[in-house]
């Protein structure tokens, strides 16, 4: 058994000596040992029924020639799996420390739940998979295939999903030379070479372009000008095709081309032929990982908005059409039944777009209600006259109501509202959701006592008391008015989603509709305000205080 490769160098290429290969696979391993290719395959029983080897049905490890041959192959790929992982996983995810150490007594390789692919606390479907304990994807998350990709792997729902970082196959600073980050790539290359130089374009042009026997009108493979019918380019027919090619060509397009930005693809970014690169940047994965479903899932979430469907949204749009027009005739009737399955399926899409829609309002963040107080304070004023106050107050001057004290204060609030909205895809339908914040002052807040009262100590001293119970029923008031409207806000406005024609329309209504019960409750607790005030000011009282310093 030879020993794991230390450096580079030394790893496993898939090839074993001659007297190994024949042992595992006969001559005709040993004919295949010349060639380039690994030399598992040529072993024993380790493809179809025809590689086992004739007569050998003994169970023996070294007598069985078709368990020998099993045996070697899945050596052999072992032995690439763990060089693999040595030499060309630069993970970035931070599942490779536990691989190497373990976790709990548990080696590395049988781990099978990882910390680093749970969904963190803040994720929607952080209660659904289990929150904080034994995370498990079930429902809805299995049965589709989720728009953001979690839950591939049901025990590690982060995996392979949106945000999650590229793990490399080679190392960072020596994937692109140019940039001469790494002293071994320096000495090996000096900036002669990098992965634009020779660009990759210009060697697939000099390698793979066929000479056209009509150049002007193959044009370079681009066409002629306003799409002509005329143009034309000479190539090697397949003889066979299997269509499913086209759809994985596609699916993995998608997949390959959405590290741009959906939209911002502008043609420096992708320019044919020779460019220029100062580094790439390195970030997470904007699509979830593989092809399927990577048609509609690999712009992420903009695209995805507009084309995922079924079941609140949870799956990928998968058409019927294709599959109902398959089972009919050719020609017009099929044609005819096509038609049909798409508008059938057109019928079937808005249905899932509304579902979609249904439930991307059902998961906004519930409204939220907050009430808030500034704190009071007050400053004494000494400066008016008996008569300036007893105006103040609203009373004539000159009549029998004297006022020697007077508190002044503006009952005031400031409401400010945040509006999450999301518009359906026809531009007539809005959802929406609140953050609400009403802030409720007693400012400014002024005790006016009288010129006329520094002549007499005792009756400032009395005054200044009775208004102090005035700013103590001012305090008491805004906190009951703080708590009152906590209490009574998520009721009236409600804490789910709200429903219109627009988010303009709904911001609009929303804001209105808000400002209004703030008012009309202000309003109630002004008049409550008023009515304690008065209260202060009974006639018991003025006696009390006009009697004090007799």
């Amino acid at each position: 058994m030879r020993s794991i490769g230390e450096q580079q160098a030394e790893r496993f290429l898939g090839k074993v000596e001659p007297d190994t290969a024949q042992c595992r696979g006969g001559e005709n391993a040993a004919r295949t040992a010349a060639e380039p290719w690994v030399d598992w395959p040529a072993y024993w029983a380790a493809g179809d029924a025809t590689s086992r080897a004739a007569g050998s049905a003994s169970g023996g490890v070294l007598t069985d020639a078709n368990v020998r041959g099993i045996d070697g192959a899945l050596i052999d790929l072992e032995y690439q799996r763990i060089e693999l992982l040595k030499f060309n996983l630069f993970d970035n995810s931070g599942t490779y420390g536990e691989y190497v150490r373990g976790r709990d007594g548990v080696p590395g390789r049988a781990l099978n739940v990882w910390s680093a692919m749970r969904l963190p606390p803040g994720h929607p479907d952080y209660a659904q998979v289990g929150g904080g304990g034994a995370q498990l994807c079930r429902g809805e998350l299995i049965r589709f295939r989720s728009l953001t990709g979690i839950c591939n792997d049901i025990r590690n729902p982060l995996m392979g999903s949106t945000g999650q970082p590229f793990a490399r196959n080679v190392a960072f600073d020596a994937a692109f030379p140019e940039l001469g980050h790494d002293e071994l790539v320096r000495n090996r290359h000096d900036r002669r070479v990098g992965v634009l130089q020779p660009d990759p374009q210009v060697v697939s042009r000099k390698l793979l372009t066929r000479t056209q026997s009509a150049p002007d009108k193959c044009n370079e493979g681009r066409g002629l000008p306003g799409r002509s019918v005329d143009a034309r380019c000479d190539y090697k027919a397949a003889n066979t095709l299997n269509v499913l090619a086209a759809f994985w060509i596609q699916f993995m397009t998608h997949d390959w081309f959405s590290h741009l930005r959906e939209g911002m693809s502008a043609d420096e970014t992708i320019a044919l032929g020779c460019m220029s690169a100062a580094g790439p940047p390195q970030g997470a994965n904007y699509a979830p990982s593989g092809g399927v479903g990577a048609q509609t899932r690999a712009a992420g979430p903009p695209q995805g908005a507009r084309l995922r469907a079924a079941s609140g949204g949870a799956g990928v749009y998968k058409s019927a059409a294709v599959r109902r027009s398959a089972a009919v005739g050719s020609g017009a009737c099929r044609r005819a039944a096509l038609a049909l399955a798409l508008a059938l399926d057109a019928g079937s899409a808005r249905a899932d777009l509304a579902a979609a829609f249904g439930a991307q309002c059902a998961a906004l963040a519930a409204a939220r209600y907050t009430v808030t107080t500034d704190p009071i304070t007050y400053r004494e004023g000494e400066t008016l006259t008996i008569d300036e106050l007893t105006a103040m107050s609203g009373r004539p001057p000159g009549g029998r109501h004297l006022t020697m004290g007077l508190t002044t204060v503006s009952f005031g609030h400031q409401t400010k509202v945040n509006v999450r909205s999301i518009e359906y895809a026809d531009g007539r339908r809005a959802c929406a959701t609140v953050d609400v914040v009403v802030n409720l002052t007693l400012q400014p807040l002024t005790v006016y006592l009288a010129q006329e009262l520094g002549a007499s100590r005792c009756a400032r001293a009395v005054t200044l008391e009775h208004e102090m119970k005035h700013v103590a029923v001012f305090r008491d008031t805004l906190a009951e008015t703080q708590g009152e409207l906590a209490r009574v806000l998520p009721a009236a406005l409600a804490p789910g989603a709200q429903f219109g024609t627009s988010s303009a329309e709904l911001r609009e209504r929303l804001f209105a509709r808000i400002d209004a019960y703030v008012g009309d409750f202000m309003h109630m607790r002004q008049r409550i305000l008023d009515e304690r005030q008065a209260a202060v000011d009974s006639p018991a009282e003025y006696a009390r205080v006009k009697g004090a310093c007799q």
